[in-house]
């Protein structure tokens, strides 16, 4: 006890002597905490970058160089390229422009399609058409992403859709297009040693590219080819035109091309707000779809420009491409602008049926299908009866239904939950059901009751999940012994089983006593359930307060071999030692200290468990692994976890603590996920500790400093549910 005694005087004399600076203990150059605005205290607790993320100066962001719009053609294209390579490119390659090739077209249009799979980048399919004529040029782009074949859920997932038109001035279109035309005629040089080193790209092949060319006579230029993520200069490490097999490419060409017509052309014309994330009409995805007049000056927005778009549509692709014209017919079907039924109607009738040239059949016939589609939405979309009727059908169209009638008749949607889980076998009944709880409690609480012992599986535990908010619950113990039965016999519910008996936020919510046997016998010596089973099993008997399980997880988290069950069953110990015997905590303080010291993928679980137990004679360990603030990206031995950590650890100021942990709060969304219940414990215990010293005047500021936060949490799009969470907790304490 001497021992532990000293080490705990030696550990409060470090952190004294630290003071309530942040950052490592060394700097104690920089300002106190207390003297940091909110946004900096906000930034400090953010969750800051980390070793993937190349720190912006170590690169070379891909971009056209000063003067690029009035230098010649010739001249842009090559300063363009050259400004996009490595120093050790230049040294290797040197580039040039070949004479060959003709003149570049007097009057033309560009299409280019890109497509993300979303693997290492974004995800979606981005289309752009320029179209430089004497009576006026424009560019027009259209953006989609989240677009799903097939249901992933029960759920409509609304795709991301984005139109945009832009007036471009003459000499700006010609030196787009010229500066193109160049570009496909640059070629390199090697200046290096024999044999030439074979490296074609220095990032992950991501996705594809199509570009043509089109005059009045026809198709000028055309070429596909390979998009990767990251700077060109990244991904440029060979040949312009050749790849690592010496075979023709155009897949810097493209890299090139897309920049210049994505990126930087609108931005010379528009600026900032051609990028701003779906900058007039809001975002298609995250629609209320309630009626409202936001609601309406959105709906106008998208109605106009895709009509603008759809009258557009010419057979030879003169004014617009059919793939941008793809996605305002959609746009059309999926917000369900009805005004728009005309307009798809002339399409269809103008499109034709001939053959058309090159390979612009299939997209002809997919537009032409887009509009079908789109006016079949049309009919019903203003309809909640008839809206009602597809949501119940088997149709392709049954999730857009119900997604709609949510919104125009939440009395019919609530019906169609309900009626989808009574009638449909199979996945997410639980899911649905979850749903028509937030849509209509009652109905939900209704049908749980409902539900008897012998139903599926998996709405036995959602059913019994819901009633857990129930003071009275019918048949209480056959439903409990139904789940115990359910987590002893069935693999695939064990974990949904474990999360009905002990629920996260309520976890002495069923008393029988069966149930910690039947955890303590799942996670006993004749282990056969998977490791994340185990992992909900001893969270759940951490949550019980079953100290005498604290062996017992011990010996699983020194067992299991996935990283994530591991930092789970740590977090589960971390909360049991909370208010556990010294014992119980010296192991903890040997597992906690090792995983830190490891200094790999186990580090940032064992710094959670540390700020779980509050193990605080652990700071000189967590003060080798901080980084040094949110700048510093994460890597190398270093995390941002221990840097807050050490935070409120030094933090002796009521008022500044509290600041602390509400940015916190705001700054790691895990701290509300109940698979981390244990870091909100953790939360709660210290804001209850912390809000009984606040004084009077610090209590009255809170309230203030709650109103920023949720300014500031709605600025970055947080959903509104967490942050009354956040508030409520705060408030609470």
């Amino acid at each position: 006890m001497r021992v532990e005694r000293l080490v705990t005087l030696l550990a409060m004399l470090w952190l004294l002597s630290v003071g309530s600076h942040p950052g490592r203990a060394g700097e104690r150059n920089r300002r106190p905490f207390r003297k940091f605005s909110n946004e900096e205290l906000l930034a400090y607790m953010a969750p800051g970058g980390t070793a993937s993320h190349v720190p912006e100066r170590a690169r070379i962001p891909t971009h056209v160089p000063e003067g690029f719009w009035e230098l010649p053609p010739r001249e842009a294209a090559l300063s363009f390229a050259d400004a996009n390579r490595t120093e050790g490119h230049r040294k290797l390659f040197r580039l040039g422009i070949s004479a060959a090739g003709g003149e570049p077209p007097a009057w033309c249009t560009v299409r280019l399609s890109t497509a993300w799979t979303g693997c290492f980048g974004p995800e979606g399919q981005w289309h752009t058409f320029l179209v430089f004529h004497p009576r006026g040029s424009r560019i027009v782009r259209a953006v989609t992403s989240g677009e799903m074949t097939e249901p992933r859920g029960p759920f409509h997932v609304r795709p991301r859709l984005d139109l945009r038109a832009l007036e471009v001035p003459t000499p700006v279109a010609r030196q787009t297009v010229r500066v193109l035309w160049q570009l496909f005629r640059l070629h390199s040089r090697y200046l290096g040693p024999e044999p030439r080193p074979r490296t074609i790209v220095g990032s992950h092949p991501e996705g594809s590219a199509e570009l043509e060319i089109r005059e009045a006579r026809g198709v000028t230029l055309h070429v596909r080819g390979t998009l990767f993520c990251g700077n060109v200069s990244e991904c440029w490490r060979d040949a312009y035109e050749l790849d690592d097999e010496d075979r023709p490419s155009h897949d810097v060409f493209l890299m090139l091309a897309a920049y210049l017509l994505e990126r930087a052309l609108p931005e010379h014309l528009a600026g900032a707000r051609w990028f701003r994330p779906d900058a007039e009409g809001g975002s298609t995805r995250d629609w209320p779809l309630a009626e409202n007049p936001e609601e309406a000056r959105r709906r106008a927005h998208w109605e106009r420009i895709s009509r603008s778009i759809l009258r557009s549509v010419t057979r030879d692709e003169t004014r617009v491409s059919f793939e941008i014209s793809r996605v305002a017919a959609r746009l059309a079907g999926e917000l369900g602008l009805t005004g728009l039924a005309p307009d798809l109607r002339a399409l269809l009738g103008g499109l034709g049926e001939e053959e058309m040239p090159g390979d612009r059949s299939g997209p002809r016939e997919a537009l032409r299908e887009e509009a079908r589609h789109g006016l079949r939405r049309l009919a019903v979309a203003a309809a909640p009866e008839a809206l009602r009727r597809v949501a119940l059908s088997r149709g392709d169209d049954r999730l857009w239904a119900a997604d709609r009638l949510r919104a125009l008749d939440p009395a019919a949607y609530a019906e169609v939950l309900e009626a989808w889980i009574r009638e449909r076998e199979g996945e997410h009944g639980p899911e649905i059901l979850e749903e028509l709880a937030r849509v209509d409690r009652d109905r939900a609480l209704a049908l749980a009751r409902e539900l008897t012992p012998t139903a599926r599986p998996d709405l036995v535990c959602a059913g019994l999940r819901l009633l857990a908010g129930e003071e009275e619950v019918p048949e209480e113990t056959r439903r409990v012994e139904a789940v115990l039965a359910i987590l002893g016999e069935r693999e695939g519910d064990a974990r949904s089983a474990i999360d009905a008996l002990v629920p996260p936020r309520n976890p002495h919510r069923w008393t029988s006593a069966e149930i910690d046997a039947a955890l303590l016998a799942l996670i006993g010596r004749d282990r056969e359930k998977d490791e994340w089973t185990l992992a909900h099993a001893c969270r759940a008997l951490a949550l019980r307060g079953r100290r005498d399980s604290f062996a017992r997880i011990v010996e699983v988290h020194r067992t299991v071999d996935d990283e994530y069950v591991k930092n789970q069953t740590l977090q589960a110990l971390a909360l049991l030692a909370i208010d556990g015997t010294a014992e119980q905590r010296g192991v903890l303080m040997r597992l906690v200290r090792a995983g830190i010291r490891r200094g790999d993928d186990s580090t940032e679980g064992a710094i959670w468990a540390a700020w779980i137990a509050g193990l605080r004679d652990l700071a000189p360990e967590l003060a080798k692994r901080a980084t040094s603030g949110p700048d510093q990206a994460e890597g190398g031995g270093r995390w941002h976890m221990a840097r807050k950590v050490l935070a409120l650890w030094r933090t002796r100021d009521p008022w500044l603590k509290v600041r602390l942990l509400v940015t916190l709060a705001m700054g790691d969304a895990s701290i509300f996920w109940d698979e981390d219940v244990e870091r909100r414990i953790r939360l709660v215990r210290d804001v209850r500790e912390v809000s009984a010293a606040l004084s009077p005047e610090a209590i009255r500021k809170l309230g203030v400093f709650l109103a920023w936060g949720k300014k500031r949490w709605a600025e970055e799009g947080g959903a509104e549910t967490v942050w009354e969470e956040i508030a409520a907790l705060f408030r609470a304490g």
